[in-house]
């Protein structure tokens, strides 16, 4: 499929639209004589029927597609693709630059363009463009393209995240040392206590949603396509990752504040090198530090910390220093 050209336009119909609709536009324009191949911007070769035979065939719409997407995804709106780093169900991200600034930044574009996937995109567009914090990404745009998908242009951390470097030393026989998991967590704690205030609970703390930047010791928490604004009774979660997921949300209540301290707990009890399911600590891990994170793990949603009553952030930096002799480390992660 090579220098292709664009179907839907050339049929005039919407790229996520249905067998019926592509059916009705092609019978309309054979009705006019459109049965020849066309000019203008259309190559000689390009036919309705030709549109007609790939766009209802299941699997020759989903090859044309995602041939079209990397045909041009050399650049993406006001912004020039360098590399696609990461592709899942949902969507593809990509490592970009902005032509008019030159500055880096990360592309996340839906490839299965539905209306639930635009709500998403739209949601975390929302939410993201609300946050400024050193923890958190920076959002920088949100757009439409001509293919229907939606692309939310954000800030592009360099790192790695959190769960390839359990696993990259867990390959080595080794674990993440308790000093780096306390900084980590104090960084994360203040993302959280800022975003909670602001009234916005992530809702999908993982491993694999915080980016780690080695040498600024910092942490980032990213994809907040399953965050929410203020959440209310009757609000069903959703996106969630099961072994990391507090008791309410397994149990389709609404999530809460609490369901990220939970999230975070479990989180650093994996990168910790224990295990997730059962809660279960290496010998490792200092005492105090397993009792810091067992508060965030009490099934009972509102007997855990709660940031009116208790400075969490504090609260890990005062430990740091008892266990560690420092609240500040200087100490090297090596990733």
């Amino acid at each position: 499929m090579s220098n292709l050209k664009n179907l839907y336009q050339l049929l005039g119909v919407d790229p996520k639209a249905p067998d019926f609709v592509v059916k009705a536009a092609y019978r309309a324009h054979m009705l006019n004589g459109g049965h020849e191949d066309v000019g203008g911007s259309f190559s000689k070769g390009v036919s309705f029927n030709k549109a007609k035979e790939v766009l209802l065939d299941p699997v020759n719409r989903a090859a044309y597609d995602k041939a079209w997407r990397k045909q041009n995804e050399t650049q993406i709106g006001n912004y020039q693709v360098l590399e696609q780093i990461g592709e899942g169900g949902f969507g593809v991200t990509y490592k970009a630059r902005e032509v008019t600034s030159g500055a880096l930044a990360c592309l996340k574009q839906n490839i299965h363009i539905s209306s639930d996937d635009i709500v998403i995109m739209e949601r975390e567009s929302e939410i993201l463009s609300r946050l400024h914090h050193h923890s958190l990404p920076g959002y920088r745009s949100f757009f439409r393209l001509e293919d229907g998908s939606c692309v939310l242009a954000m800030s592009y951390v360099e790192g790695f995240s959190l769960d390839k470097i359990v696993e990259k030393r867990r390959t080595e026989g080794k674990v993440l040392e308790p000093e780096h998991a306390a900084w980590m967590t104090q960084r994360l704690l203040n993302a959280l206590n800022y975003m909670h205030y602001h009234g916005i609970v992530h809702g999908d703390v993982k491993p694999a949603n915080i980016m780690i930047k080695a040498r600024e010791h910092n942490a980032i928490l990213v994809d907040f396509g399953f965050s929410t604004l203020r959440p209310k009774k009757g609000v069903k979660p959703e996106g969630y990752t099961e072994v990391f997921a507090a008791p309410e949300i397994l149990s389709l209540k609404p999530p809460l504040r609490q369901s990220d301290l939970y999230s975070l707990g479990v989180t650093m009890i994996y990168a910790l090198g224990g295990n997730p399911a059962t809660h279960w600590y290496p010998d490792s891990v200092p005492k105090p530090m397993q009792e810091f994170f067992n508060e965030f793990l009490n099934p009972v949603p509102l007997k855990r910390p709660v940031w009116d009553k208790v400075d969490l952030v504090k609260k890990i930096s005062t430990l740091r220093k008892s266990i560690f002799g420092r609240s500040q480390s200087s100490l090297e992660l090596v990733v």
